[in-house]
Protein backbone atom coordinates (compact mmCIF):
# COMPACT_ATOMS: atom_id res chain seq x y z
CA UNK A 1 0.00 0.00 0.00
CA UNK A 2 2.92 2.54 0.77
CA UNK A 3 4.55 1.70 -2.63
CA UNK A 4 1.43 3.24 -4.48
CA UNK A 5 0.95 6.40 -3.26
CA UNK A 6 4.57 7.49 -4.86
CA UNK A 7 4.05 5.51 -7.81
CA UNK A 8 0.58 7.08 -8.30
CA UNK A 9 2.01 10.52 -7.52
CA UNK A 10 5.00 9.84 -9.76
CA UNK A 11 2.49 8.57 -12.76
CA UNK A 12 0.39 12.16 -12.49
CA UNK A 13 3.99 13.91 -12.36
CA UNK A 14 5.60 11.77 -15.47
CA UNK A 15 1.97 13.00 -17.23
CA UNK A 16 2.08 16.37 -16.53
CA UNK A 17 6.28 16.12 -17.96
CA UNK A 18 5.25 14.41 -20.90
CA UNK A 19 2.86 17.04 -21.72
CA UNK A 20 5.26 19.59 -21.24
CA UNK A 21 7.88 17.86 -23.91
CA UNK A 22 5.35 17.76 -26.24
CA UNK A 23 4.79 21.07 -25.86
CA UNK A 24 8.38 21.99 -26.01
CA UNK A 25 8.56 19.88 -28.88
CA UNK A 26 6.07 21.66 -31.44
CA UNK A 27 7.93 24.96 -30.03
CA UNK A 28 11.22 23.82 -31.43
CA UNK A 29 12.99 22.34 -28.93
CA UNK A 30 14.15 18.90 -27.83
CA UNK A 31 14.77 18.06 -24.09
CA UNK A 32 17.47 15.64 -23.03
CA UNK A 33 17.56 12.06 -23.99
CA UNK A 34 18.19 11.08 -19.98
CA UNK A 35 14.95 13.20 -19.36
CA UNK A 36 12.78 10.81 -22.08
CA UNK A 37 14.47 7.36 -20.42
CA UNK A 38 13.61 8.96 -16.77
CA UNK A 39 10.02 9.18 -17.87
CA UNK A 40 10.09 5.77 -19.62
CA UNK A 41 10.86 3.90 -16.70
CA UNK A 42 8.48 5.95 -14.45
CA UNK A 43 6.01 4.62 -16.85
CA UNK A 44 7.70 1.50 -16.97
CA UNK A 45 4.98 -0.55 -14.60
CA UNK A 46 7.58 -2.58 -12.98
CA UNK A 47 10.25 0.04 -12.47
CA UNK A 48 13.03 -0.18 -9.93
CA UNK A 49 11.89 1.37 -6.52
CA UNK A 50 15.21 3.25 -7.17
CA UNK A 51 13.93 4.52 -10.16
CA UNK A 52 10.84 5.52 -8.62
CA UNK A 53 12.41 7.16 -5.22
CA UNK A 54 14.94 8.49 -8.03
CA UNK A 55 12.24 10.27 -9.82
CA UNK A 56 10.18 11.32 -6.61
CA UNK A 57 12.92 13.28 -4.84
CA UNK A 58 13.14 15.44 -8.32
CA UNK A 59 9.77 16.74 -7.96
CA UNK A 60 9.84 17.29 -4.53
CA UNK A 61 12.54 20.06 -5.09
CA UNK A 62 11.61 23.06 -4.30
CA UNK A 63 10.01 25.33 -6.85
CA UNK A 64 12.65 28.28 -7.65
CA UNK A 65 15.08 25.26 -8.79
CA UNK A 66 12.56 24.48 -11.38
CA UNK A 67 11.88 26.21 -14.83
CA UNK A 68 8.03 25.51 -16.26
CA UNK A 69 8.51 21.81 -15.21
CA UNK A 70 11.89 20.95 -16.59
CA UNK A 71 15.17 20.49 -14.58
CA UNK A 72 17.17 23.61 -14.31
CA UNK A 73 20.17 21.63 -15.78
CA UNK A 74 17.78 19.59 -18.59
CA UNK A 75 19.58 21.20 -22.18
CA UNK A 76 17.71 23.11 -24.36
CA UNK A 77 18.93 21.93 -28.42
CA UNK A 78 19.00 24.21 -30.38
CA UNK A 79 18.41 23.21 -34.42
CA UNK A 80 19.10 24.74 -37.78
CA UNK A 81 18.20 22.60 -40.76
CA UNK A 82 19.69 23.56 -43.97
CA UNK A 83 17.59 24.08 -46.97
CA UNK A 84 17.55 24.93 -51.06
CA UNK A 85 19.05 28.24 -50.74
CA UNK A 86 22.48 29.42 -52.26
CA UNK A 87 22.76 30.70 -48.94
CA UNK A 88 22.77 27.39 -47.21
CA UNK A 89 25.17 26.71 -50.42
CA UNK A 90 27.49 28.70 -49.73
CA UNK A 91 28.32 27.53 -45.46
CA UNK A 92 28.14 23.32 -46.90
CA UNK A 93 30.49 23.70 -49.97
CA UNK A 94 33.19 25.30 -48.61
CA UNK A 95 33.27 22.96 -45.78
CA UNK A 96 33.22 19.55 -48.37
CA UNK A 97 35.61 21.20 -50.84
CA UNK A 98 38.35 21.64 -48.28
CA UNK A 99 37.61 18.24 -46.85
CA UNK A 100 37.06 15.65 -49.98
CA UNK A 101 39.14 18.19 -52.78
CA UNK A 102 42.45 19.23 -53.65
CA UNK A 103 43.70 23.03 -53.51
CA UNK A 104 42.50 23.62 -57.05
CA UNK A 105 39.34 22.49 -56.41
CA UNK A 106 38.83 24.20 -53.19
CA UNK A 107 39.50 27.26 -54.79
CA UNK A 108 37.33 26.74 -57.79
CA UNK A 109 34.27 25.66 -55.12
CA UNK A 110 35.03 29.00 -53.14
CA UNK A 111 35.11 31.02 -56.40
CA UNK A 112 31.94 29.29 -57.88
CA UNK A 113 29.85 29.96 -53.99
CA UNK A 114 31.22 33.18 -54.23
CA UNK A 115 29.98 34.32 -57.29
CA UNK A 116 26.22 32.76 -56.54
CA UNK A 117 26.05 34.91 -53.44
CA UNK A 118 27.45 38.28 -55.87
CA UNK A 119 24.64 37.38 -58.25
CA UNK A 120 22.04 36.51 -55.73
CA UNK A 121 23.05 39.84 -54.14
CA UNK A 122 22.51 41.89 -57.11
CA UNK A 123 19.81 40.14 -58.26
CA UNK A 124 17.86 41.27 -55.52
CA UNK A 125 19.24 44.03 -54.56
CA UNK A 126 18.56 45.93 -58.24
CA UNK A 127 14.67 44.80 -58.25
CA UNK A 128 14.65 45.90 -54.69
CA UNK A 129 16.52 49.12 -55.46
CA UNK A 130 13.46 49.68 -58.01
CA UNK A 131 10.71 48.79 -56.36
CA UNK A 132 11.86 51.90 -53.49
CA UNK A 133 12.57 54.03 -56.59
CA UNK A 134 8.74 53.10 -57.88
CA UNK A 135 7.42 53.36 -54.73
CA UNK A 136 8.79 56.61 -53.76
CA UNK A 137 8.38 58.52 -57.17
CA UNK A 138 4.86 57.45 -56.80
CA UNK A 139 4.55 59.20 -53.07
CA UNK A 140 6.22 62.09 -54.36
CA UNK A 141 3.75 62.31 -57.41
CA UNK A 142 1.05 62.23 -55.32
CA UNK A 143 1.29 63.20 -51.92
CA UNK A 144 4.49 65.43 -52.57
CA UNK A 145 2.36 67.27 -55.20
CA UNK A 146 -0.85 67.25 -53.56
CA UNK A 147 0.35 68.49 -50.22
CA UNK A 148 2.75 71.17 -51.97
CA UNK A 149 -1.07 72.39 -52.68
CA UNK A 150 -3.01 71.66 -49.81
CA UNK A 151 -1.15 72.67 -46.37
CA UNK A 152 -3.79 72.50 -42.97
CA UNK A 153 -4.49 76.00 -41.69
CA UNK A 154 -5.84 76.95 -38.11
CA UNK A 155 -8.52 79.20 -36.83
CA UNK A 156 -6.08 81.98 -36.80
CA UNK A 157 -6.30 82.30 -40.77
CA UNK A 158 -8.37 85.01 -41.80
CA UNK A 159 -10.85 84.11 -44.33
CA UNK A 160 -15.10 84.03 -44.09
CA UNK A 161 -16.28 80.78 -42.60
CA UNK A 162 -20.13 80.09 -44.45
CA UNK A 163 -20.42 76.79 -43.42
CA UNK A 164 -22.67 76.09 -40.19
CA UNK A 165 -20.63 72.96 -39.65
CA UNK A 166 -16.70 73.02 -39.06
CA UNK A 167 -13.96 71.00 -38.50
CA UNK A 168 -13.83 69.07 -34.94
CA UNK A 169 -10.23 69.92 -34.73
CA UNK A 170 -10.76 73.43 -35.81
CA UNK A 171 -8.15 72.78 -38.97
CA UNK A 172 -8.72 73.34 -42.79
CA UNK A 173 -7.48 72.33 -45.79
CA UNK A 174 -5.97 75.45 -47.73
CA UNK A 175 -5.96 74.11 -51.33
CA UNK A 176 -6.07 76.84 -53.57
CA UNK A 177 -3.84 79.61 -54.35
CA UNK A 178 -2.68 81.79 -51.57
CA UNK A 179 -3.82 85.49 -52.49
CA UNK A 180 -7.08 84.96 -53.45
CA UNK A 181 -7.93 83.23 -49.98
CA UNK A 182 -6.09 86.73 -48.43
CA UNK A 183 -8.05 88.87 -50.39
CA UNK A 184 -11.95 87.06 -49.75
CA UNK A 185 -10.83 89.37 -46.47
CA UNK A 186 -9.63 92.39 -48.29
CA UNK A 187 -8.74 94.79 -45.57
CA UNK A 188 -5.19 92.15 -45.01
CA UNK A 189 -4.04 93.55 -47.76
CA UNK A 190 -4.04 96.52 -46.30
CA UNK A 191 -0.79 96.59 -44.21
CA UNK A 192 -0.88 100.26 -42.97
CA UNK A 193 -4.01 100.45 -42.44
CA UNK A 194 -5.02 103.28 -44.92
CA UNK A 195 -7.83 102.33 -46.96
CA UNK A 196 -5.72 101.73 -49.88
CA UNK A 197 -4.06 98.81 -51.45
CA UNK A 198 -0.59 100.03 -52.81
CA UNK A 199 2.57 98.99 -54.30
CA UNK A 200 4.18 99.21 -50.36
CA UNK A 201 1.77 97.11 -48.79
CA UNK A 202 1.84 94.50 -51.83
CA UNK A 203 5.48 94.26 -51.34
CA UNK A 204 5.90 93.98 -48.08
CA UNK A 205 3.04 91.63 -47.23
CA UNK A 206 4.36 89.32 -50.55
CA UNK A 207 7.80 88.59 -48.45
CA UNK A 208 6.07 87.80 -45.15
CA UNK A 209 3.23 85.86 -46.58
CA UNK A 210 5.18 83.35 -48.23
CA UNK A 211 7.26 82.46 -45.32
CA UNK A 212 4.46 82.92 -42.66
CA UNK A 213 1.93 80.38 -44.76
CA UNK A 214 4.27 78.39 -46.68
CA UNK A 215 2.93 79.89 -50.22
CA UNK A 216 3.71 81.77 -53.14
CA UNK A 217 2.35 85.04 -53.00
CA UNK A 218 2.19 86.97 -55.91
CA UNK A 219 0.59 90.49 -54.37
CA UNK A 220 2.62 92.86 -56.24
CA UNK A 221 1.95 91.14 -59.86
CA UNK A 222 -1.71 91.13 -58.80
CA UNK A 223 -2.04 94.67 -57.75
CA UNK A 224 -0.71 95.82 -61.18
CA UNK A 225 -3.39 93.72 -62.67
CA UNK A 226 -5.97 95.31 -60.71
CA UNK A 227 -4.50 98.98 -61.37
CA UNK A 228 -4.54 98.11 -65.26
CA UNK A 229 -8.29 96.91 -64.74
CA UNK A 230 -9.29 99.89 -62.98
CA UNK A 231 -7.45 102.16 -65.36
CA UNK A 232 -9.62 100.32 -67.95
CA UNK A 233 -12.57 101.17 -66.29
CA UNK A 234 -13.28 97.19 -65.41
CA UNK A 235 -13.47 96.94 -61.82
CA UNK A 236 -17.08 96.37 -60.31
CA UNK A 237 -17.21 99.63 -58.24
CA UNK A 238 -16.43 102.00 -61.42
CA UNK A 239 -19.76 101.35 -62.64
CA UNK A 240 -21.58 104.39 -60.69
CA UNK A 241 -18.51 106.74 -60.72
CA UNK A 242 -17.09 108.55 -63.26
CA UNK A 243 -13.14 108.65 -64.69
CA UNK A 244 -12.05 111.99 -62.56
CA UNK A 245 -13.40 110.02 -59.89
CA UNK A 246 -11.56 106.76 -60.28
CA UNK A 247 -8.34 108.76 -60.63
CA UNK A 248 -8.73 110.87 -57.86
CA UNK A 249 -9.19 107.92 -55.63
CA UNK A 250 -6.91 105.61 -56.91
CA UNK A 251 -4.09 108.71 -57.26
CA UNK A 252 -4.21 108.20 -60.59
CA UNK A 253 -3.72 104.75 -60.48
CA UNK A 254 -1.43 103.72 -58.38
CA UNK A 255 -3.74 102.08 -55.52
CA UNK A 256 -6.76 100.33 -55.12
CA UNK A 257 -9.25 101.32 -52.28
CA UNK A 258 -9.90 98.72 -50.27
CA UNK A 259 -14.07 99.66 -50.88
CA UNK A 260 -13.36 98.47 -54.16
CA UNK A 261 -11.61 94.94 -53.47
CA UNK A 262 -14.44 94.54 -51.87
CA UNK A 263 -17.18 94.96 -54.54
CA UNK A 264 -14.60 92.65 -56.40
CA UNK A 265 -14.71 89.85 -53.62
CA UNK A 266 -17.63 87.21 -54.88
CA UNK A 267 -15.22 86.61 -57.98
CA UNK A 268 -12.17 86.32 -55.67
CA UNK A 269 -13.56 84.33 -53.87
CA UNK A 270 -14.92 82.18 -56.75
CA UNK A 271 -10.82 81.87 -57.80
CA UNK A 272 -10.10 80.26 -54.66
CA UNK A 273 -11.32 77.06 -56.61
CA UNK A 274 -9.64 76.47 -60.03
CA UNK A 275 -11.30 74.06 -61.90
CA UNK A 276 -14.14 75.76 -64.15
CA UNK A 277 -15.63 72.29 -64.31
CA UNK A 278 -16.87 72.55 -61.07
CA UNK A 279 -19.55 75.42 -61.67
CA UNK A 280 -22.42 72.46 -62.30
CA UNK A 281 -21.49 71.58 -58.93
CA UNK A 282 -21.33 74.99 -57.41
CA UNK A 283 -25.02 75.47 -58.75
CA UNK A 284 -26.29 72.07 -57.22
CA UNK A 285 -24.70 73.01 -53.94
CA UNK A 286 -26.89 76.90 -54.21
CA UNK A 287 -23.31 78.71 -54.26
CA UNK A 288 -24.14 80.30 -57.55
CA UNK A 289 -27.02 82.20 -56.32
CA UNK A 290 -24.72 84.34 -53.80
CA UNK A 291 -21.94 85.13 -56.51
CA UNK A 292 -24.48 86.01 -59.66
CA UNK A 293 -27.89 87.51 -57.16
CA UNK A 294 -29.05 88.48 -60.56
CA UNK A 295 -32.75 86.90 -60.11
CA UNK A 296 -33.40 87.12 -64.19
CA UNK A 297 -29.78 85.10 -64.53
CA UNK A 298 -30.86 81.28 -65.69
CA UNK A 299 -29.21 78.52 -64.19
CA UNK A 300 -27.74 77.79 -67.84
CA UNK A 301 -26.13 81.47 -67.64
CA UNK A 302 -25.09 81.47 -63.74
CA UNK A 303 -22.76 78.39 -64.90
CA UNK A 304 -21.75 80.30 -68.12
CA UNK A 305 -20.90 83.34 -66.58
CA UNK A 306 -18.93 81.28 -63.55
CA UNK A 307 -16.97 79.80 -65.79
CA UNK A 308 -16.58 82.97 -67.72
CA UNK A 309 -14.85 84.07 -64.37
CA UNK A 310 -12.62 81.27 -63.75
CA UNK A 311 -10.72 80.68 -66.73
CA UNK A 312 -10.65 84.39 -67.35
CA UNK A 313 -10.83 86.94 -65.04
CA UNK A 314 -8.95 84.30 -62.32
CA UNK A 315 -6.33 84.03 -64.88
CA UNK A 316 -6.01 87.05 -65.63
CA UNK A 317 -5.77 88.40 -61.88
CA UNK A 318 -3.35 85.98 -60.57
CA UNK A 319 -1.46 84.63 -63.65
CA UNK A 320 0.46 81.70 -64.18
CA UNK A 321 0.42 80.68 -60.36
CA UNK A 322 -3.22 80.07 -60.64
CA UNK A 323 -2.80 78.37 -63.74
CA UNK A 324 -0.35 75.82 -62.40
CA UNK A 325 -2.75 75.38 -59.47
CA UNK A 326 -5.39 74.73 -62.50
CA UNK A 327 -3.03 72.34 -64.12
CA UNK A 328 -1.62 70.25 -61.22
CA UNK A 329 -5.48 70.05 -60.08
CA UNK A 330 -5.87 68.15 -62.81
CA UNK A 331 -3.19 66.07 -63.18
CA UNK A 332 -3.76 64.89 -59.18
CA UNK A 333 -7.52 64.25 -59.76
CA UNK A 334 -7.78 61.29 -62.05
CA UNK A 335 -10.37 60.88 -64.24
CA UNK A 336 -13.29 63.47 -64.71
CA UNK A 337 -16.62 62.35 -64.83
CA UNK A 338 -19.76 64.06 -66.05
CA UNK A 339 -22.87 63.31 -63.63
CA UNK A 340 -26.34 64.27 -64.86
CA UNK A 341 -28.44 65.82 -62.22
CA UNK A 342 -32.30 65.75 -62.48
CA UNK A 343 -32.92 68.18 -59.35
CA UNK A 344 -31.60 71.05 -61.31
CA UNK A 345 -30.82 69.56 -64.48
CA UNK A 346 -27.13 70.29 -64.56
CA UNK A 347 -24.05 68.58 -65.28
CA UNK A 348 -22.04 68.28 -62.40
CA UNK A 349 -18.43 66.78 -61.93
CA UNK A 350 -16.82 63.83 -60.53
CA UNK A 351 -13.19 62.73 -60.25
CA UNK A 352 -12.03 59.65 -59.39
CA UNK A 353 -9.52 59.83 -57.00
CA UNK A 354 -11.67 61.97 -54.21
CA UNK A 355 -14.32 59.07 -55.12
CA UNK A 356 -11.85 56.18 -54.60
CA UNK A 357 -10.30 57.63 -51.31
CA UNK A 358 -13.87 59.01 -49.41
CA UNK A 359 -16.86 59.02 -51.54
CA UNK A 360 -17.74 55.40 -52.38
CA UNK A 361 -18.84 52.83 -49.57
CA UNK A 362 -15.61 50.89 -50.12
CA UNK A 363 -13.33 53.78 -50.13
CA UNK A 364 -9.50 53.70 -48.77
CA UNK A 365 -10.36 55.55 -46.41
CA UNK A 366 -13.12 52.97 -44.92
CA UNK A 367 -12.53 50.19 -42.57
CA UNK A 368 -13.69 47.88 -45.15
CA UNK A 369 -10.26 49.03 -47.23
CA UNK A 370 -8.27 48.92 -44.02
CA UNK A 371 -9.01 45.53 -43.47
CA UNK A 372 -8.36 44.05 -46.94
CA UNK A 373 -4.80 46.26 -46.80
CA UNK A 374 -4.64 44.51 -43.25
CA UNK A 375 -4.99 40.99 -44.31
CA UNK A 376 -2.28 41.87 -47.11
CA UNK A 377 0.28 42.91 -45.02
CA UNK A 378 -0.41 39.95 -42.90
CA UNK A 379 0.05 37.39 -45.15
CA UNK A 380 2.93 39.11 -46.24
CA UNK A 381 4.77 39.87 -42.79
CA UNK A 382 3.90 35.85 -42.46
CA UNK A 383 6.14 34.74 -45.57
CA UNK A 384 9.02 37.77 -44.16
CA UNK A 385 8.91 36.45 -40.51
CA UNK A 386 9.78 32.66 -42.03
CA UNK A 387 12.85 34.77 -43.56
CA UNK A 388 13.35 36.60 -40.21
CA UNK A 389 13.45 33.05 -37.97
CA UNK A 390 15.65 31.67 -40.15
CA UNK A 391 18.29 34.63 -39.74
CA UNK A 392 18.02 34.49 -36.45
CA UNK A 393 18.62 30.77 -36.28
CA UNK A 394 21.20 31.59 -38.39
CA UNK A 395 23.37 34.09 -35.97
CA UNK A 396 22.47 31.89 -33.23
CA UNK A 397 23.81 29.04 -34.94
CA UNK A 398 27.11 30.77 -36.16
CA UNK A 399 27.94 32.58 -33.20
CA UNK A 400 27.65 29.24 -30.65
CA UNK A 401 28.85 26.42 -33.22
CA UNK A 402 32.09 25.23 -32.03
CA UNK A 403 34.83 25.98 -34.08
CA UNK A 404 38.04 23.48 -35.44
CA UNK A 405 40.70 23.75 -37.47
CA UNK A 406 40.83 21.93 -40.60
CA UNK A 407 43.11 18.84 -41.38
CA UNK A 408 43.45 17.22 -38.52
CA UNK A 409 42.57 13.85 -36.85
CA UNK A 410 39.74 12.04 -38.68
CA UNK A 411 37.54 12.52 -35.90
CA UNK A 412 38.06 16.38 -35.37
CA UNK A 413 37.12 16.98 -39.17
CA UNK A 414 34.09 19.36 -39.37
CA UNK A 415 31.85 16.91 -41.91
CA UNK A 416 31.34 13.86 -40.61
CA UNK A 417 29.55 10.59 -42.56
CA UNK A 418 26.67 9.15 -40.31
CA UNK A 419 24.73 6.08 -42.14
CA UNK A 420 24.94 8.14 -45.36
CA UNK A 421 24.30 11.79 -44.20
CA UNK A 422 26.09 14.45 -43.71
CA UNK A 423 26.71 16.14 -39.79
CA UNK A 424 28.47 19.21 -39.47
CA UNK A 425 30.25 18.58 -36.39
CA UNK A 426 32.36 22.87 -35.97
CA UNK A 427 33.04 25.84 -38.35
CA UNK A 428 36.57 26.81 -38.41
CA UNK A 429 36.76 29.91 -37.40
CA UNK A 430 38.15 31.28 -40.95
CA UNK A 431 34.84 29.87 -42.16
CA UNK A 432 32.50 31.36 -39.50
CA UNK A 433 33.75 34.87 -40.54
CA UNK A 434 33.59 34.83 -44.28
CA UNK A 435 29.98 33.37 -43.88
CA UNK A 436 29.19 36.15 -41.30
CA UNK A 437 31.06 39.07 -43.52
CA UNK A 438 29.47 37.53 -47.33
CA UNK A 439 26.81 35.90 -46.66
CA UNK A 440 24.46 36.16 -43.16
CA UNK A 441 25.20 40.17 -42.88
CA UNK A 442 24.06 40.71 -46.41
CA UNK A 443 21.24 38.55 -46.40
CA UNK A 444 20.70 40.22 -43.07
CA UNK A 445 20.29 43.58 -44.66
CA UNK A 446 18.58 42.45 -47.38
CA UNK A 447 15.82 40.90 -45.49
CA UNK A 448 15.17 44.15 -43.49
CA UNK A 449 15.17 46.06 -46.26
CA UNK A 450 12.87 43.85 -48.05
CA UNK A 451 10.82 43.85 -45.38
CA UNK A 452 10.54 47.65 -44.99
CA UNK A 453 10.56 48.43 -48.59
CA UNK A 454 7.54 45.58 -49.39
CA UNK A 455 5.38 47.25 -46.55
CA UNK A 456 5.55 50.49 -48.32
CA UNK A 457 4.93 49.07 -51.98
CA UNK A 458 2.13 47.84 -50.51
CA UNK A 459 0.86 50.63 -48.86
CA UNK A 460 1.20 53.54 -51.31
CA UNK A 461 -1.37 51.12 -53.87
CA UNK A 462 -4.59 53.14 -54.22
CA UNK A 463 -7.12 50.35 -55.31
CA UNK A 464 -7.90 46.67 -54.46
CA UNK A 465 -6.74 45.78 -57.96
CA UNK A 466 -3.37 47.20 -57.59
CA UNK A 467 -2.96 45.99 -53.92
CA UNK A 468 -3.41 42.35 -55.14
CA UNK A 469 -1.02 43.07 -57.97
CA UNK A 470 1.39 44.63 -55.37
CA UNK A 471 1.35 42.03 -53.35
CA UNK A 472 1.68 39.12 -56.68
CA UNK A 473 4.69 40.98 -57.67
CA UNK A 474 6.74 40.90 -54.23
CA UNK A 475 6.29 37.15 -53.61
CA UNK A 476 9.24 35.95 -55.92
CA UNK A 477 11.40 38.55 -54.58
CA UNK A 478 11.76 36.93 -51.33
CA UNK A 479 12.00 33.35 -53.00
CA UNK A 480 15.14 34.60 -55.59
CA UNK A 481 17.73 32.74 -53.72
CA UNK A 482 15.98 29.23 -53.76
CA UNK A 483 15.24 29.91 -57.57
CA UNK A 484 18.77 30.29 -58.05
CA UNK A 485 19.83 27.16 -56.07
CA UNK A 486 17.41 25.40 -58.17
CA UNK A 487 18.20 26.34 -61.59
CA UNK A 488 21.79 26.19 -61.24
CA UNK A 489 23.40 23.97 -58.06
CA UNK A 490 24.25 20.72 -59.28
CA UNK A 491 22.07 17.34 -58.05
CA UNK A 492 24.41 15.77 -56.16
CA UNK A 493 24.94 19.27 -54.09
CA UNK A 494 21.36 19.59 -53.91
CA UNK A 495 20.99 15.87 -52.45
CA UNK A 496 23.52 16.24 -50.07
CA UNK A 497 21.80 19.54 -48.74
CA UNK A 498 18.37 17.70 -48.42
CA UNK A 499 19.99 14.82 -47.05
CA UNK A 500 22.21 16.81 -44.40
CA UNK A 501 21.72 16.06 -40.80
CA UNK A 502 19.93 19.61 -38.69
CA UNK A 503 22.96 21.64 -37.29
CA UNK A 504 22.44 21.63 -33.54
CA UNK A 505 24.01 23.29 -30.20
CA UNK A 506 22.82 22.49 -26.95
CA UNK A 507 22.10 25.41 -23.95
CA UNK A 508 21.75 24.54 -20.29
CA UNK A 509 19.69 27.34 -19.09
CA UNK A 510 20.51 28.19 -15.18
CA UNK A 511 18.72 30.66 -12.87
CA UNK A 512 20.98 33.87 -14.25
CA UNK A 513 20.39 32.78 -17.39
CA UNK A 514 16.41 34.53 -18.51
CA UNK A 515 16.66 34.51 -22.27
CA UNK A 516 16.60 30.66 -22.41
CA UNK A 517 14.32 30.37 -19.62
CA UNK A 518 12.12 32.32 -21.78
CA UNK A 519 12.80 30.29 -24.21
CA UNK A 520 12.24 27.32 -22.71
CA UNK A 521 8.83 28.16 -21.03
CA UNK A 522 7.44 30.69 -23.61
CA UNK A 523 5.23 29.57 -26.16
CA UNK A 524 7.30 30.24 -29.62
CA UNK A 525 3.68 30.51 -31.59
CA UNK A 526 2.04 32.95 -29.56
CA UNK A 527 4.86 35.23 -29.49
CA UNK A 528 5.40 35.08 -33.29
CA UNK A 529 1.60 35.53 -33.07
CA UNK A 530 1.67 38.58 -31.60
CA UNK A 531 4.43 40.05 -33.28
CA UNK A 532 2.42 39.56 -36.87
CA UNK A 533 -0.06 40.99 -35.23
CA UNK A 534 1.47 44.00 -33.77
CA UNK A 535 3.37 45.06 -36.80
CA UNK A 536 0.54 44.80 -39.19
CA UNK A 537 -1.42 47.09 -37.23
CA UNK A 538 1.26 49.53 -36.61
CA UNK A 539 1.58 49.72 -40.26
CA UNK A 540 -2.10 50.16 -40.48
CA UNK A 541 -2.11 52.99 -38.25
CA UNK A 542 0.77 54.34 -39.79
CA UNK A 543 -0.11 54.64 -42.79
CA UNK A 544 -4.06 55.98 -42.14
CA UNK A 545 -3.16 58.45 -39.25
CA UNK A 546 -0.02 59.89 -39.26
CA UNK A 547 0.64 63.36 -40.91
CA UNK A 548 0.34 62.78 -44.54
CA UNK A 549 -1.33 59.11 -44.37
CA UNK A 550 -4.45 57.92 -46.13
CA UNK A 551 -7.21 59.85 -44.47
CA UNK A 552 -5.04 63.55 -44.51
CA UNK A 553 -4.92 62.36 -48.69
CA UNK A 554 -8.56 61.81 -49.00
CA UNK A 555 -10.06 64.76 -47.26
CA UNK A 556 -6.86 66.96 -49.28
CA UNK A 557 -8.11 65.57 -52.74
CA UNK A 558 -11.96 66.26 -51.87
CA UNK A 559 -11.05 69.48 -50.90
CA UNK A 560 -8.73 70.28 -54.13
CA UNK A 561 -10.83 68.29 -56.05
CA UNK A 562 -14.51 69.02 -55.29
CA UNK A 563 -14.03 71.32 -53.49
CA UNK A 564 -16.10 70.02 -50.84
CA UNK A 565 -16.04 69.17 -47.12
CA UNK A 566 -16.32 71.30 -43.95
CA UNK A 567 -12.64 70.98 -43.40
CA UNK A 568 -12.29 72.64 -46.49
CA UNK A 569 -11.44 76.14 -47.06
CA UNK A 570 -12.89 76.87 -50.17
CA UNK A 571 -16.14 75.05 -49.31
CA UNK A 572 -16.21 77.44 -46.32
CA UNK A 573 -15.42 80.82 -48.11
CA UNK A 574 -17.86 79.56 -50.80
CA UNK A 575 -20.69 78.75 -48.63
CA UNK A 576 -24.06 76.84 -49.56
CA UNK A 577 -23.91 73.23 -49.24
CA UNK A 578 -20.48 71.71 -47.95
CA UNK A 579 -20.79 68.78 -50.29
CA UNK A 580 -22.52 67.35 -53.31
CA UNK A 581 -25.02 64.87 -52.14
CA UNK A 582 -25.11 62.31 -54.13
CA UNK A 583 -27.68 59.90 -51.85
CA UNK A 584 -26.24 56.63 -54.11
CA UNK A 585 -23.03 57.15 -52.90
CA UNK A 586 -22.92 59.49 -49.79
CA UNK A 587 -24.76 60.03 -46.50
CA UNK A 588 -25.32 63.33 -44.66
CA UNK A 589 -22.43 62.62 -42.42
CA UNK A 590 -20.39 64.63 -44.20
CA UNK A 591 -19.50 62.30 -47.21
CA UNK A 592 -17.33 59.59 -45.54
CA UNK A 593 -19.76 56.86 -45.61
CA UNK A 594 -18.51 53.95 -43.82
CA UNK A 595 -14.59 55.89 -43.03
CA UNK A 596 -12.02 55.90 -40.12
CA UNK A 597 -12.29 59.43 -39.45
CA UNK A 598 -11.41 62.84 -40.71
CA UNK A 599 -7.98 64.53 -40.90
CA UNK A 600 -6.42 65.46 -37.72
Amino acid sequence: ATSCIPRSFCSVRSALLALAVRDMQEAGYHVAESLAECQRRVLTRNGSAKDIESIASTTSSSEDEEYGGFEKDAPVTWQLKLGHSVYDEALMVPLMKAQTADRCGFFFGLLVTGMLLAINACLQFLVLAKVAELTSNHIEDTNGKLFSLCMQRNASMPFTRRLEEQPEDGMYDDCGPLLPTMLSTPGEVDADKDGMWSLEDAAKLQASWGGAYGKDANNVLVLKHYLQRAAAGEMLAQASLSRPQWVQLTANFTQIPISWMEKERPYIELCTMTDSHLCGNMEERDILTRIFPDSELTVNQRIRKCKDVMENYCVEAFGQLYVVYEQWTYELCGERNSIWYEDKRVIVTSYSKPDDYVVRSDAIATWLYASFLLIILAIWWMSMFVELRQLMAWWVMLLFFPTKHLHHEEESQPLMIHEGRVAIKAIPTPYKLATLIFNLLPRTILGIWISYVGSEFLISADDYGELVLNGVALAFLVEVDEMLFAAVVSDPVKQVMEDCYPMEIEFIPNRRNLLLRCARTVSATGIWSMLIVAVTLALICQSYYSEGGKIDVGDALRCLCHAGGPSCMTAQLLGGKAILLDAAAVSSSGGNVGGMGHRR
